[in-house]
């Protein structure tokens, strides 16, 4: 059996990015599909999968950790593929959301946000 092709990316042009239906959307992906994500040239917060901008993306998996910070919660969530780190930022009305969700460790949770690197 012959090894799988790799995939040539190609950079489109942001104009081009509405004509694809995926780029509205959050897709549902693997953490390692995330990790794997290559930023697009001169467009911060823009990243390619497949050929496809991808910016929203949408996780499912288990909290490993929770760091509470002053201004923002850092939960480790892993589904099997790998983990990563994902940031809530808190105001005023998600603080009280998550104080009413009560998230632990070992909780499943579902994840939908935008992708970026964070220092």
């Amino acid at each position: 059996m012959a090894a799988p092709e790799k995939v040539k990316l190609k950079f489109y042009h942001p104009r081009l990015w509405g004509l694809d239906p995926l780029f509205e959307n959050k897709l549902k992906l693997n953490i390692i599909d995330v990790l794997q994500l290559i930023q697009y040239p001169n467009y911060k917060g823009v990243y390619t999968l497949l050929n496809h901008a991808v910016v929203d993306v949408w996780i499912m998996g288990d909290v490993l950790s929770i760091q509470i910070k002053e201004k923002y919660v850092v939960y480790r969530v892993d589904d099997g593929t790998g983990s990563i780190r994902c940031i809530c930022w808190m105001n005023d009305s998600r603080l009280s959301v998550l104080r009413y969700f009560d998230i632990k460790h070992g909780d499943l949770v579902t994840v939908m946000g935008r992708v970026s690197e964070y220092e």
